[in-house]
């Protein structure tokens, strides 16, 4: 059975506690158990809009072990299982529509594929200390070249496009483990699927771009760049209560750091996959 275990390298004494995902079944994974070793206190909390769990750990010394169990094997699983984000990271602005409008076909699995060789066109693979749709509530177009943006940027304009096309779509974070570094990760990673035709198509636009491909050889795939990969949850724009406080996150995947004016940050983490 397959294993995360998550080292945390930072630790925060100024910060109120820990928020760390418990995980979720996928078509691809079943979520089989989440241990936390540490002499903090552990409380369940859930997320307002789609009821996904995590843990909230609060008065904790150093010394945590975060261990994930997965198998393999996945859950069938209709659209309706994942609920629907509405927000300003799913939000497409009207300039948006228009554009998007223009690439829907009569066949549904053309139009994903319209859409996501329009996605592709746009980015150059990159990470960039302000997104191209900070400051906006809601999803813009990019109107002129290309934006630098990374995995999370790519996916965001594509969700927000597909939502326009009516296309179930579902937005999952978690980690990657490129077969080159033998299961070991230090970030995270996120891509997406559609449901076309009564089936799920998986779509990592980031990693084609990694390959060298260009927008129009992006396919649906699970791994298109060698490795494995397990998402811990889904959806952009969670929203979580702690204590009384309201902590908004544009998502989820490593453990965050969580303070008492409502602001977080990500924790330092190395991920390691074992069988």
């Amino acid at each position: 059975m397959p294993s995360i275990s998550i080292e945390v390298e930072d630790w925060n004494q100024e910060a109120q506690g820990l928020l760390i995902p418990q995980a979720i079944t996928t078509p691809y994974q079943e979520f089989a158990g989440l241990k936390i070793a540490s002499d903090g206190q552990q409380r369940v909390v859930r997320e307002t809009t789609s009821e996904q769990a995590a843990i909230w750990l609060s008065g904790a010394s150093q010394g945590l072990e975060i261990t994930y169990a997965f198998t393999d094997s996945g859950v069938a699983m209709p659209p309706n299982r994942f609920v629907s984000f509405d927000n300003r990271y799913t939000r497409a602005s009207l300039d948006m529509h228009q554009i998007i409008e223009n690439l829907v076909d009569n066949n549904q699995a053309q139009t994903v594929q319209n859409i996501v060789t329009h996605t592709a066109g746009l980015f150059e693979y990159g990470h960039v200390d302000q997104r191209f749709n900070d400051g906006h509530d809601e999803v813009p177009v990019i109107a002129c070249g290309t934006a630098k943006g990374s995995c999370i940027d790519i996916n965001t304009y594509l969700i927000s496009a597909l939502r326009v096309a009516d296309i179930p779509t579902v937005y999952f974070a978690g980690y990657f483990f490129p077969e080159e570094r033998g299961g070991v990760t230090n970030d995270m990673h996120c891509w997406v699927s559609t449901w076309v035709d009564g089936a799920w198509l998986e779509w990592d636009i980031a990693h084609h771009m990694k390959l060298g491909l260009g927008p129009d050889e992006v396919r649906p795939g699970y791994n298109p760049k060698p490795g494995r990969r397990y998402a811990l949850t889904y959806g952009r724009g969670l929203t979580f209560n702690l204590d009384g406080m309201e902590l908004a996150l544009s998502h989820l995947s490593e453990p965050m750091w969580v303070h008492s004016d409502g602001s977080a940050q990500k924790a330092k983490i190395i991920a390691r996959l074992s069988d």
